[in-house]
């Protein structure tokens, strides 16, 4: 509560304040932090930014906003920008060389030499994650099965996660997610204007 004094965002701030006006929090059993459609359950080691995200999944439910189309169209514009770009960007370079070319200070190479995203960019990989349906990896996703194929779940994971990174207001991955998911972007910042009450 004491973080949203420091958010630049207005809207995102107000929404924030409403929202744990109308949120109970409780402990969650397992090691993984969600909101049940009612509740916010939380782990010890939950972060402010985690709890922004599941903040964030309260406001989509609340608001009603991927269940009435919030960036259905979105969300598969951007991915297919996005695949168009990489094979225009340099032969046989997919998504993930080419955002490593364009943003190299986001990734790292880990001992198998694949590419990651350093922990703030984590919300750009888990929204890749899902786009892709599980083919680009960068460290952070949603690993169980079957977890992308339920209804307006890349709608729900994305929302969550991009009001995860205005929370976080760091400006270098604002600047990616924005270049990356202009879509998106646009569609998310339009919807917050609108339902602040």
């Amino acid at each position: 509560k004491n973080s949203l004094d420091e958010i630049k965002n207005a809207d995102v701030k107000i929404l924030l304040m409403q929202s744990l006006d109308r949120t109970s929090f409780r402990t969650s059993k397992g090691n993984v932090a969600y909101f049940d459609g009612k509740v916010i359950f939380l782990t010890r080691k939950s972060k402010a930014d985690t709890i922004a995200h599941e903040i964030f999944h309260e406001i989509d439910k609340t608001y009603g906003l991927t269940e009435n189309g919030l960036l259905s169209q979105s969300v598969r514009n951007d991915y297919s920008s996005l695949k168009n770009m990489a094979e225009k960007y340099k032969e046989q370079a997919g998504i993930p060389e080419m955002l490593y070319l364009k943003y190299p200070k986001a990734f790292y190479k880990n001992d198998k030499g694949e590419l990651r995203v350093y922990e703030k960019y984590a919300g750009i990989s888990d929204v890749l994650d899902g786009m892709s349906r599980r083919e680009i990896k960068l460290g952070y996703g949603h690993s169980r099965k079957g977890y992308w194929d339920r209804p307006l779940q890349l709608e729900k994971e994305t929302f969550a996660e991009y009001g995860r990174m205005m929370y976080m207001q760091d400006e270098d991955v604002m600047r990616m997610a924005k270049e990356i998911f202009p879509s998106v972007d646009r569609e998310i910042r339009d919807v917050l204007k609108r339902v602040i009450k």
